[in-house]
């Protein structure tokens, strides 16, 4: 059962009293003519089969209000501030745009009733997500949530993590084809910069960890919303400097480039910045060989670094 939009703003933490449990949901009162019905997948951030691993009867908890939006999309506005595109007709244009494709047919502004949440101040624009309902195909309702207050707690928590650069102790869960998962305040996170050492780690075995980008993004699938990097390994980029030579080892040859391992990191040498030109590669680098590099590019956000040349090493390191 879903309530219209009136007494219960959108986004406003309100009360409510636990009155009946149902095999997929409950019953809440909360003050209103008739309890809402808060659906099992509402109950909890975690996936739950039963209420009854949520909440109990007669319990007090507290509820996010959620709107029943006909569309939600995020969109980037560039060379803006968060002041300048309220003041601007940006926004209304963009979600006019995405509506009028989403229902195959021009949709006017008074239609439109939308609800906004900056999401990242970049140094070139702003992150916005818009969420919407077209109002002239039916009033807008809104429902209510334990789960979605649970995520915005979560995220709250994980901006302040990374915010005070916090080393976390976090078990891998699963290993994928290009990552490890971890969980931090009950959201699921992928772990950088593993790819070159993922054969070795494993389900179970707890890393240190740092945040990288807390940025929430829309998906259909249960989203791996955190990018996590071992703490060693920011510590490490952090020392570098571009133009700095340094020594490393050849990790692997690709014919696109070498892979080299500069003190446990893993830095590219793109062909075309090594400056004699080499047809084959494998026939000057082999796995092992000792090298001087020049690093050119260090990116913090992706944990990667990049090389700008090479001289092979005639001594062991």
């Amino acid at each position: 059962m879903s309530f219209e939009l009136g007494r219960f703003p959108i986004g406003d933490v309100v009360i409510g009293r636990i009155v009946e449990l149902k095999p997929r949901g409950v019953l809440v009162d909360f003050g209103a003519e008739q309890p809402a019905y808060v659906p099992v997948s509402k109950l909890s951030l975690v996936d739950i089969e039963t209420p009854q691993e949520a909440v109990q009867l007669n319990e007090i908890r507290e509820f996010l209000v959620v709107g029943n939006y006909d569309s939600e999309h995020d969109f980037f506005f560039s060379n803006c501030s968060p002041e300048t595109l309220i003041d601007s007709n940006l926004l209304y244009e963009a979600v006019i745009d995405r509506a009028s494709l989403n229902c195959e047919r021009p949709v006017r502004r008074e239609e439109l009733l939308i609800h906004t949440r900056i999401l990242d101040v970049e140094p070139d624009g702003v992150r916005v997500r818009v969420q919407w309902f077209l109002c002239s195909e039916r009033p807008p309702t809104i429902t209510f949530s334990i789960r979605a207050l649970e995520r915005q707690t979560a995220w709250r928590r994980i901006r302040q993590l990374q915010a005070e650069d916090v080393t976390l102790h976090l078990e891998i869960l699963e290993k994928t084809r290009y990552s490890v998962l971890v969980e931090v305040e009950g959201l699921r996170g992928a772990v950088n910069n593993v790819d070159r050492c993922k054969e070795e780690l494993v389900v179970g075995q707890r890393l240190s960890l740092k945040i990288l980008d807390s940025k929430e993004r829309l998906s259909n699938f249960k989203p791996l919303e955190i990018e996590l990097i071992q703490s060693f390994t920011l510590n490490k980029l952090r020392q570098f400097q571009v133009g700095q030579i340094v020594n490393g080892r050849v990790h692997v040859v690709k014919p696109y480039g070498i892979w080299i391992n500069i003190d446990g990191i893993y830095a590219l040498l793109h062909r075309s910045k090594i400056a004699q030109q080499i047809d084959n590669l494998k026939q000057v680098f082999k796995a092992n060989d000792s090298v001087k590099v020049t690093i050119a590019e260090i990116n913090l956000q992706r944990a990667r670094v990049n090389l700008e040349s090479c001289e092979k090493l005639a001594e062991q390191l």
